[in-house]
């Protein structure tokens, strides 16, 4: 059986509680953000919160 989507390891001690939306907005926000950047830019605060230190271009520093 062939999964359609990557595993995503959901354990709070990496990110805390928000493990899983952290690693699920990683891998979802590149693809987004070059479809629909205007989509990315009007949810960066919610990206943040459950994505602190997201490197995109609108994040910490960008």
């Amino acid at each position: 059986m062939r999964l359609l989507t990557p595993l995503i390891d959901a354990h709070r001690r990496p990110h805390g509680p928000y493990s899983f939306a952290a690693e699920l907005l990683r891998r979802l926000v590149p693809t987004v953000l070059r479809r629909s950047p205007e989509l990315v830019a009007a949810h960066d605060i919610e990206i943040l919160a459950a994505a602190p230190g997201w490197p995109g271009p609108y994040g910490p520093g960008g």
